[in-house]
Parts: structure tokens; sequence; C-alpha cells
């Protein structure tokens, strides 16, 4: 008896030794503040855990979490553990919200928490804490830690190298890693990271007679694209600061009752550096060389041909090499003047940069150069001029002039180009587009527009009406009728072969009361006058009303009183009269059938250039088109001579219109990546792929530049009915879906119309079977359509335009890193709060970026 209430006491205590709790940093907070949210397990050991199930945050939006953190003790033969998930959260709104329970496996036992409820009020209660006797202030702080800025000069030219250094100071213990809050901004500058360690090397300064370990945070080189005052913002770092506690008294036990190993506490400090500002002189005007493309530094040239005989059409390389410091990166192409009968292309770029220090490295330009013509061609020297801002002037260097010896080839000239085309196409992207048809203004979904709508409409009333038109008048004139109507070419048919029969047997008498019954049955099927009332007036009424030509109607009126004659007139039964009786009769009938058909299919062709210019009418835009060809022109002219930024700002004038097009999103691809701007580059790119998904010049240089860029994600696997799918829907842009999906719909629209007025049995049989057809099909294009159209709304890509952005763990610059991404990689965009964005690698990764680090697609 005593053992087993043992048993349960174990067993009691082992159950309730183990707890699952959970807890908020505040129960009431503001609508623009952080909360954080901990579930802790605690026992006797974690290893028995398994299966953490978090509750739903619906009302939040989740900055961080599961961040996992556990602890272990063992005290006087105890052990205990504990673990810890806990989540970051933001509200989304006002209210009084619930966060239920969370749930954990330990020894086939499922603990749960307690829910929790958090009152979220509008504006921000983060608490502004007061100093107490025990704390120290942040003047305090601020006397013994803070970031300086320094540049190494004050006063530069337009495109001279400045070179920046942040530097930490501090008297301080630092408890762990530091956080970014905000990166210096560059506005007027272009810059350039300086590489420096990884790890922070302290070294001892004297400042303003203190002693302080000072480490260099990060260095860059800026060159200014533009004079005047120029400022460089601030660096801001959240920096988690040791200090050691003081004294609440003067007590002697205090001493005695302190932390005896001075540990202290952990303070989070925002530093921030000073604002640089520079004074940025123009170059000066006099003396500018004519050769000078904005280069600034000290260079050296460096030029050669890989040969100098060669023959016609056989390709040489001409290499030119810049080398030395300043921006290398912004270098263009000098100008090269060839001889007529030698042609060059765009030359292959590479470069080299040593980013250490001072900005070094070297450019290649490699031009393929294509002799057309035999002789001796002379080669002018290649100019290249640069401002040396040490010595306050302009210099110039030139090639040596080559001469190139060309005889006389035997491979021609177009097979040659040919060859060489599809080698080159490897090495660069494609030129820009001179057909620009593509362009108009930027508005909505087609088929959202009203035009639309009514090129929908408008052909399916009017399907209505005719199809309510024919039923009526079905029923009215009877099924006999319309039997008769359709039959009524058979059986005239049928009674002229027997006549054919009475004709080759000679047989009069019954030949022309076949004939003229097969007349007057014809004209009684086809146009539903009874016996009665079957003369020759009547008929010609007939014709009359059905808008018939005189020609048929004298053909009729001359034939009918022939028939009636030699019907009832003896002497007539000779086998020409016979045969001209028979061919009169029967290309009487025929003229009759022909003139119907004709007209039916007028009436078709007539409702068919209505739609298809209701179709153009509804679906055409009407963009300014001289404004648009001649920006277009104009960008095309700058970017042929290599002015690539005056380029780009042709085109944005076009973009600032509303204007939009697969040609003018490609060609301003093309432009910034001229300049080495990646980023922005495939973001155009992909602006041009989502109008236009199958372009092959979009595809290629969006391909061909997106190898250019450092990440490399790799996609998660998926199934391959996903993978066909998704093919399926890069086939053609929304407007290219809804245009299929319209074009079906009148094909419909067309073929239930054939059914309604078929003339048998057997076309309607054929319209019912293809009506099905592309009903099937029509339904397809419209699922895909639905899609593609909410994938649009829904989802968002975007790419990075920066050089490269820090990714957070939550939209906070105090958060943690997460990664790092760099310039031109594209990412989906799953979120907004504020100026982040919330964003998923390919791969899964996901965190914050700020919003001016990315272009949406």
């Amino acid at each position: 008896m005593i053992r087993a209430l043992f048993v349960i006491l174990i067993c009691f205590v082992e159950l309730y030794s183990q707890t699952f709790t959970a807890s908020t940093s505040s129960s009431r907070i503001g609508e623009k503040d952080r909360v954080e949210v901990s579930f802790t397990f605690s026992g006797d050991e974690i290893n028995s855990l398994s299966k953490f199930t978090p509750p739903d945050f619906n009302n939040f939006v989740i900055l961080s979490g599961p961040n996992q953190s556990s602890s272990f003790q063992y005290i006087n033969g105890v052990s205990s553990a504990s673990i810890t998930y806990s989540y970051y959260l933001q509200p989304r709104g006002t209210g009084n919200y619930s966060i239920g329970s969370a749930s954990i496996n330990y020894k086939d036992k499922t603990l749960r928490t307690s829910p929790i409820k958090i009152e979220v009020v509008k504006g921000s209660l983060s608490p502004q804490q007061e100093k107490t006797d025990d704390q120290v202030s942040t003047a305090e702080i601020e006397k013994n830690l803070f970031i300086r800025a320094f540049a190494d000069k004050q006063k530069v030219y337009q495109g001279e190298q400045v070179t920046v250094t942040y530097k930490l100071y501090t008297r301080l213990g630092i408890a762990s890693q530091m956080s970014v809050n905000k990166l210096p901004q560059y506005q007027g500058f272009w810059a350039e990271e300086i590489e420096t360690s990884q790890m922070i090397n302290f070294t001892t300064e004297v400042y303003e007679g203190k002693q302080f370990r000072v480490g260099i945070l990060k260095k860059v080189a800026l060159f200014p694209t533009q004079n005047g005052e120029l400022s460089v913002t601030p660096l801001e770092l959240t920096i988690p600061v040791q200090i050691q506690k003081k004294k609440k008294s003067k007590s002697i036990w205090d001493d005695f009752f302190n932390d005896p190993f001075g540990r202290g506490e952990t303070v989070e400090y925002n530093a921030k550096s000073n604002t640089i500002k520079l004074n940025v002189i123009p170059l000066p005007l006099d003396k500018k060389p004519q050769s000078f493309k904005g280069a600034v530094g000290s260079f050296s040239l460096n030029s050669k041909f890989d040969k100098t005989t060669t023959k016609t059409n056989e390709p040489v390389n001409f290499v030119l090499e810049i080398s030395g410091s300043g921006n290398i990166k912004l270098l263009d192409v000098p100008e090269i003047k060839l001889p007529t009968g030698l042609e060059t292309f765009e030359p292959k770029t590479s470069e080299e940069i040593n980013r250490l220090g001072k900005i070094n490295g070297k450019k290649v330009f490699e031009f393929l150069v294509v002799p057309k013509l035999a002789g001796r061609m002379e080669i002018e020297p290649v100019e290249f001029a640069f401002f040396n801002p040490e010595k306050k002037s302009y210099e110039i260097l030139k090639t040596p002039a080559y001469t190139l010896n060309v005889n006389q080839g035997t491979t021609s000239s177009a097979e040659y180009s040919g060859k060489e085309s599809v080698s080159m196409l490897g090495d660069d992207i494609r030129y820009i587009k001179t057909d620009f048809n593509d362009i108009a203004l930027e508005k909505q979904f087609l088929i959202f527009s009203f035009g639309f709508w009514i090129a929908v409409v408008f052909p399916a009333l009017a399907l209505t009406g005719l199809a309510g038109w024919k039923i009526r008048k079905d029923k009215l004139s009877g099924n006999l009728e319309l039997m008769k109507f359709q039959k009524a070419e058979k059986v005239a048919r049928k009674r002229l072969k027997n006549a054919k029969n009475f004709l080759e047997t000679r047989k009069p008498d019954e030949f022309y009361d076949e004939i003229s019954s097969a007349l007057y049955g014809y004209l009684h099927d086809k146009f539903g006058i009874t016996r009665s009332e079957m003369s020759l007036e009547r008929i010609i009424d007939e014709l009359n009303i059905r808008r018939y030509d005189d020609s048929t109607k004298n053909q009729m009126e001359e034939y009918l009183r022939n028939c009636d004659f030699i019907r009832f007139a003896p002497g007539y039964d000779g086998k020409d009269k016979m045969d001209e009786m028979y061919s009169q009769m029967t290309t009487l009938i025929i003229n009759i059938e022909k003139n119907f058909h004709d007209r039916q299919r007028f009436k078709i062709s007539s409702l068919k250039v209505f739609a298809a210019l209701l179709f153009v009418f509804s679906f055409s835009s009407y963009p300014n088109e001289d404004f648009v060809k001649k920006t277009m022109e104009e960008g095309g002219k700058f970017y042929k001579q290599q002015q690539y930024d005056q380029a780009i700002a042709s085109y944005q004038k076009l973009l600032d219109k509303g204007y939009k097009g697969e040609s003018l999103y490609y060609n301003l691809g093309n432009a910034y990546y001229r300049i080495g701007k990646i980023g922005y580059a495939i973001l155009y790119y992909e602006k041009g792929l989502k109008l236009a998904p199958g372009d092959e010049d979009l595809n290629h240089n969006a391909a061909f530049v997106r190898n250019k860029i450092s990440d490399r994600v790799d996609v998660l696997p998926a199934f391959f009915l996903f993978q066909w799918w998704e093919s399926l829907l890069s086939l053609f842009s929304s407007q290219g879906w809804t245009i299929i999906s319209y074009i079906f719909f009148i094909l419909l629209l067309i073929v239930i119309g054939t059914y309604f007025f078929a003339r048998n049995i057997n076309q309607q049989k054929i319209s019912l079977f293809s009506g099905a057809a592309i009903f099937v099909v029509f339904l397809f294009c419209i699922s895909i359509l639905i899609v593609k159209i909410n994938r649009d709304l829904s989802e968002k890509n975007g790419v990075i335009i920066t050089t490269s952005v820090t990714v957070k763990s939550s939209p906070d610059t105090g958060s943690s890193d997460a990664f790092i991404i760099h310039e031109g990689l594209k990412v989906k965009i799953e979120d907004k709060i504020d100026e982040w964005f919330k964003i998923r690698l390919a791969d899964g990764k996901i965190g914050w970026i700020p919003r001016n680090s990315i272009g949406e697609i």
C-alpha cells in the first residue's frame, strides 16, 4: 500500500513539475508598437519535447519568429532546463485581441498554454524610461561612445574620388553584435564600397585628452556627379553597451550585496555619426578637349591589334586598355575613327577594379574589326582625354597610328556576317528596338474596359435577336414548310432527273409535264406559294420581295411562258426543243439557288466585317504617335552615340507621360546596362517580359544580364504538372489571353448562328460538334485568363536595384541581419509596412528590406 502511494506521488510530482506557459512583453500596446510573445517550457529535461505548434496570429504581422533559446542548470544534484519559443508581432489594427493556445508534446503527453489577451490602441505606447539612481544617462554614454565620419578631402572636383571613413570611439564594453539602424545616403555621388576587415580591429587613440579604443566600421569611395555643396547623411547604429550598475546608497552593506563579478547590465544605445559636407568644384571649361567624356583621375592608355595583315571579311581584334586610378566603372568607350572599308561592332567590355583603398584598376574594350575592301588601311590614333585633379588640368593620351594590310580573301561578306553574328550574340546584349508600334498609354486590363464589354455584349445580343427571329418564323411557318424549304432543291433535282429520262426516250408529253412540275414544285417549296396562288405575277412578286436581279426575273417569265406554250401547243416534240427547255429550266433553278446563297453569305460577311471593326475599335488605343516616334528616335540617337544617360532621360519622358510598351522597356534596360546599372536593366527587362513573355530579344538580353549578378539562388523543385502550367501561363500576357479568349468567344457565336440557320441536318451536326469543341477551348482560355489576372493583381515581384542590401528579420533597422543579397536579384514581394517590403527568395528565404532598395516590376 505504501509503495503504491509512493509511485502515485512520484508520478504526480513528475507530471506537475513540467510547465508550459505563455507570456507577453506587454498586455496593452499601440498599433505602431511591437510586442514579444513567448512560450516557455520548464522541467527537469527538454530532450523529450516534440511538435511545438504555435497559435494563429491572425490579427498580427509576424515580424520575427519562432526564435528559440534554451537554458540548463544543475544545482545540488538537481537538474532543470527550459526552452523558449518567442515571436515579435505587430498588430494589424486596433481592438481587443486574444492569442490562442500553443501546444507541445512531452513524453507522449500534450501540454497547452493559456490564451493571452492583448489590447491594441491608437498611436504608440513605447515607454519613456526615466533615469533612476542606479541607471546611466544617455549623455554619460555619449561622452564615452560615439561614431565619427571623416572625409580625406573637403574640397574636390566633380568626378574626383573622396574617401569617407566611419570610426567607432569607445571607452565602454560592447556586449554583442551591433546592428545598423540607417545607412548613409550618397545623393549626388557614385559610391564604391572599400573593402575592410569583417572584424573590427581596435587601436588606441587619444581624443580630447581621453584615451579611446578606436575601430574602423566602414569606408566608402565617393565620386561626385554634380557640383555645389553636397552632404553625406549620418550612419546610425544600435550598440549594446555593457554598463556597471551604480550603487544605490553609501551603505557599507552595498559592497557585500552587490554583484562580486561586476557584470552590470546591457543598455541598447543608438549611436549616430556626424554629417559630412563637401564642396564640389565644377571641371574647368577652358581647354576642355573635344574627346573628353567625363573621366577624372590619373590614367594610362595601351592598345594593340592582334595582327596587321589580314584578308577581306576576316576579322581582326583591336584592344584598348585604360588603367589607373579613378572611377574605372564609369569610363566611356573612346571613339575610334576607321577608314572606308573597315567595319566594327559594339565592343566587348571587361574591367578589373581594386577596392582596397584608392579605387584603381583597368577597363578593357575589345573591338572586332572586319575589312570589307582590299588595300592598305591607315587607322588614326585613338584619343582618350581625362581631367587630372592633382595637376588641375586636362590630359590627352593617344594610341599609335596603325596600318592594316588587307588582301583579297575568298570568304564572302554574307558568309562571314552570318557566322560572326551567331558568335557575337552570346557575348553581349542585342541592339535596341527601332520598331515601337507597341507603345501605348498605360491603361487597365483589357477585360475591365468598357469597349471590351461592348464588343462582347453586342454580338451576343445580335445573335440572340436573330436566333429568336428564326425560331419565331419557323413556328409561324410550321415544320412542314421548313422541311419543304430545306428539301426544295433536292426534290427539284429528282424531277429534273425524271425529265431527263423522258427526254432520252423521246416522250414529249411526259417530259414537259415533269419539267413543269419540277419548276412549279420548286417555287412552291422554296417561296411558300400555294397551288391555288401559283401564277406568273405572284412568282415575279416573290422574286421582287427577295430582291433578285432583273435578269433572273426576265428568265423566269420567259421560261414559264415557253413551258406553258409548248405543253399545250401541238408539234413541239422535237428533241432540240426538249434539250433547250431542259437546259433553260436547269440553269434557272441553279441561278435562283446561287442568288439565295450569295445573299446569305453577304449577311454573314457583313456581320463578320462589323464584328471585326468593332473589335479593332474597342481594343485600339490612340497614343500621340508623333510624340512617341520623336521621343523614341531621340533616345535611339543618344544610344547610338553612346550617350546612355541622355537616352534614359528621353525614354523616361514617355514613362512620365503614362506610356508603356515592351520596346520602351527593352530600350531602357539596354541603356541602364550600358552604364553599369544591372539592377535597373533587369527591372525593365522584366517589365517588358510581363507585357510580351515570348519576345525573343527581351528573353535573350534578360538571360544575358542575369548571368552578371553575383547571387545564385537555388529554385525549389516543382512537380512537372506545375511546371507545365507555369509555362502555359507565361506564353502570353493577360492582354494576350484576353484577346485569345475573345476570338474563341466570337467563333462560338458564329458556330451557334450557323446551327440556327443551317439548311439541313448535316450542317447542324457539324455546327453542334464544332461548337462543343470550341466551347471547351473557350472555357480553358477563360480559366487561364482568370488565373493570370488574379496573379497579376495579387502577386508582386521586384528587382534589387542597389549594389547590395542586408535583409532584416523584421521591418526595423535594429533587428537582426538575416542574409545579404545583391543588385539584379529578382524577389517576390509578400507584404508592405511603411517603408519596408517583406520579400521571399526563390529558395524560400524571407526577410525585410528598405523600400528604396527594390524596384517593383
